[in-house]
């Protein structure tokens, strides 16, 4: 609790009213790496939570950090040093603790500057809630011993810095022909808000400060949080060619304003300046803060802290080619500050302001043409989309906001960060992810995927086109919106990544016979939520004989899954006695296929690409038998039920060549399966230059597609949050109602689900195992949000009998 505590406490800002006309040139951070700099230390050492908030100093051969640790019990201080920015060595034990722990247990966020010959440290303070917080002060000569007395310089007088406990926080200080500047965080009310704020003081001595009366920075952007009691926090100041700029965070981001003077500030346009990251498995997934900003050869490097999904803060690093320079011209304003830093201040060279660092960065080429004029939607393949009301109601009519499913991260994650980050296109203003229902069929998805496109351009400029990336069934949603809407000159492109425009066989068993084949793992997971959630909880009127049945798998994919037989092949896939079946004498077809066959020239305004994997084992024919009068009686496997699949290479392991290009088209072909083409470097380097931008690096994550012969997937119909730990004791955290895990370790599970709610719920645990039909289990009970259940369970690939929860006290 006190680790959340904290991280909400470095969050502050305000902006005073001053005309400042500006020319941005955009920031664009780009990550290291998915992993920490600087990590959490082993299990019971001091820094065994967290290890956040750093400030550095370069010495002309060495970086050395100072940074704030958490054990569970306390926060205190440490140090870390490296010779090259990127691989730090801890000192042996922290370094600064609390001495005057019945009243002040907490030491956090340093500020560390050299002046003198001395190691000077400003540091934050705080009782075991962490309230009633100041700024302390102390010194030392080699930055590892400091002053044992408390010497407390820096407290709330203002009614903005005097809120309930809170108090002020987050000190940042430089120096100048000694001056001494503080940038700080202080919780109180102003203009009838209550939050974190930016206060600013100066000092003779860094002791004694004289304070700006006002705070210089306010939460007032809609990403700062202004709801909430959070605003601004951890400002970090540098000075460049006579403007300030401070980075600081708010909430779960990074932003950027820039000043003549350290009081009066500009926030950039392109706020915020860094995120957190898409994959739930980097160390940055859930919040990005602690921001302090250094320069060497031009390239500015951002060492920040981030959150991960098992509530860890780790050290991690970004950097840029440049910084926005503002042109700017303050009117004068009304109020008299009691202090005026000099607008020539230049940060004395021992400072972190400007230090030396020989780490190399890849550095990216410009791109050439303006992302924004035409906006970018990406539509993701069926199942890519989560909703678990929507999923658990059993009832096509109650859909509502979708959104990327967790599973689905590892595929669409790398497009979208290239996207981000080396292409410098926002999310939501020039690029999208359009979620949606995809248990409808393709003329519900038009009418649907309409009113989004609509809506998008209807904040551009008139005239405004729209480019569009349809993976796998997202390329027919396209197609859909395309065919009801014939004429319309919106989309200029429509790149479709492994979209079976002439159907998938994997959609064959499903129709016929409910049963989910696994080459396709968002199909898999998706599909069988459907499946087994509403056969159990959800039963129907037999209207021949008036009384409630429990339907048949397949029955449940007629009625809930309509879209499934929208991906009916339409080419001959079927065989009787080594003879190949004419599709078009089959039961079960796909019509809308088969009434919408693809014609480039009915698309006058819009220019069409394919991208088609290849080298993968993929079925190309079923060899059936006539079923017997068993299966009869619920009209399963109507057209012939499978007994040889006969496979080729010529296809992506989910869809065939064949089905996924198109005639009189651009049609591209690589080497990988349904995941890889749209995920790999390859393939992201391919649908890039077929929107303009050619020259953009692909990001690719550490950690292939799965391609997995076992998956466990555990959900629940009401909401609550799962933790779920492993046998090698990584923890899972969702808040999205599932967990779906790639070859999952064997051994021992255990699983804690805090419900948010009462209400009766269901549980189902569940293997998917390749080949094979998954087993899964069933659990109906009732939720208290005071009583979290726990429970364990053995997992082993070779179990033959489900996996069963073992309550635990």
């Amino acid at each position: 609790m006190h680790t959340k505590i904290i991280i909400y406490i470095f969050a502050l800002l305000l902006v005073i009213t001053v005309r400042i006309q500006n020319v941005y040139a955009a920031t664009n951070w780009i990550k290291y790496s998915s992993y920490p700099v600087l990590s959490i230390g082993p299990l019971e050492s001091w820094d065994s939570n967290a290890a956040a908030s750093p400030s550095i100093l370069f010495d002309g051969s060495i970086y050395k950090m100072w940074y704030m640790g958490y054990d569970g019990s306390k926060w205190r201080l440490g140090y870390a040093s490296s010779n090259d920015g990127l691989s730090w060595i801890k000192y042996d034990n922290y370094i600064l603790e609390s001495t005057d722990i019945s009243n002040y247990i907490n030491v956090h966020n340093p500020s560390v500057t050299y002046n003198n010959n001395e190691y000077l440290l400003w540091y934050a303070a705080s009782d075991k809630t962490i309230n009633r917080i100041h700024i302390n002060y102390s010194k030392s000569d080699d930055g590892l011993n400091w002053q044992s007395s408390v010497q407390e310089v820096l407290k709330p007088d203002y009614p903005w810095e005097s809120f309930g406990n809170k108090g002020i926080s987050f000190p940042r200080v430089i120096i100048n022909n000694n001056t001494y500047y503080i940038w700080y965080g202080a919780y109180g009310e102003y203009n009838g808000k209550v939050n974190w704020r930016i206060g600013h003081a100066t000092s003779t001595d860094g002791i004694n400060w004289t304070k700006y009366p006002e705070p210089v920075l306010e939460a007032d952007q809609n990403w700062e949080n202004t709801a909430g009691r959070f605003g601004l926090g951890n400002p970090n100041v540098i000075v460049e060619n006579g403007i300030y700029h401070m980075w600081y965070h708010a909430d779960r981001d990074i932003g950027h304003a820039t000043s003549p003077d350290g009081i009066h500030w500009m926030k950039d346009p392109d706020n915020p300046v860094l995120s957190p990251s898409y994959n739930p498995n980097t160390f940055d997934y859930q919040r990005v803060g602690d921001p302090f900003v250094i320069k060497k050869d031009d390239i500015y490097y951002m060492f920040y802290t981030g959150l991960d999904n098992n509530g860890r803060w780790q050290i991690g690093l970004a950097t840029s080619e440049s910084i926005p320079t503002p042109i700017i011209s303050p009117t004068p304003i009304s109020a008299t500050p009691s202090i005026a830093p000099s607008p020539s201040l230049t940060p004395n060279p021992t400072l972190t302001i400007t230090p030396s660092i020989t780490v190399t960065p890849t550095i990216l080429p410009t791109v050439t043409m303006n992302p924004r004029n035409k906006p970018l939607v990406i539509v993701p393949g069926l199942g890519a989309s989560w909703n678990p009301k929507a999923i658990f109601s059993c009832n096509l009519q109650n859909s509502g906001e979708w959104k990327l499913a967790p599973y689905a991260y590892y595929a669409y994650k790398p497009l979208m960060r290239t996207l981000s980050e080396n292409a410098h296109l926002t999310q939501d203003k020039d690029f999208y992810l359009y979620s949606y229902d995809w248990r409808n069929d393709l003329q519900t998805q038009a009418i649907d995927f309409k009113k989004y496109i609509d809506d998008i351009l209807s904040k551009k400029p008139e005239g405004t086109k729209i480019n569009l990336i349809g993976h796998s069934y997202g390329g027919l949603v396209i197609r859909s919106y395309l065919n009801n809407y014939p004429g319309t000159d919106k989309v200029d492109k429509v790149i479709t990544v492994g979209t079976p425009h002439k159907g998938s066989i994997l959609a064959y068993p499903l129709w016929e016979n409910g049963e989910v084949w696994m080459n396709d793992i968002f199909m898999s997971v998706s599909v069988n939520q459907v499946i087994n959630h509403c056969r159990i909880v959800r039963t129907f009127i037999s209207p021949s004989i008036n009384i409630p049945k429990i339907l048949s798998k397949k029955e449940i994919v007629h009625l809930l899954i309509p879209s499934i037989e929208n991906l009916l092949p339409t080419y001959d896939y079927l065989k009787k006695e080594r003879k190949i079946i004419d599709t078009f004498t089959l039961k079960n077809q796909n019509l809308w296929l088969k009434t919408h066959i693809f014609n480039k020239n009915g698309y006058p305004h819009t220019t069409f690409i394919t991208l088609s994997g290849a080298n993968t084992k993929t079925i190309r024919y079923l060899n059936t038998i006539d079923i017997t009068s068993k299966y009869r009686q619920n009209t399963a496997w109507e057209d012939g039920k499978p007994t040889i699949k006969e496979y080729s290479q010529e296809g992506d392991g989910s869809v065939l060549t064949l089905s996924s290009e198109l005639e009189g088209v651009q049609n591209d072909i690589i080497a990988g399966n349904h995941g890889d083409i749209i995920s790999k470097k390859e393939a992201i380097k391919k649908i890039l230059s077929y929107v303009g931008f050619d020259n953009v690096l692909s990001i690719t994550e550490e950690t292939s597609a799965p391609e997995s012969d076992n998956n466990l997937v555990i959900s629940i119909d009401h909401h609550a949050k799962l933790q779920l730990t492993t046998p090698n004791l990584d923890s899972i955290i969702s808040d999205d109602d599932i967990i779906a895990i790639n070859n999952p370790k064997q051994g021992v599970y255990r699983l804690k689900i805090t419900p948010y709610t009462k209400g009766l719920a269901y549980i189902h645990i569940m293997q998917l195992t390749k080949n094979t039909e998954p087993e899964y289990n069933n659990y109906a009970m009732y939720f208290n949000p005071e009583n979290p259940i726990n429970f364990t369970f053995p997992y082993y690939s070779n179990q033959i009998r489900g996996l069963k929860l073992i309550p635990v006290n």
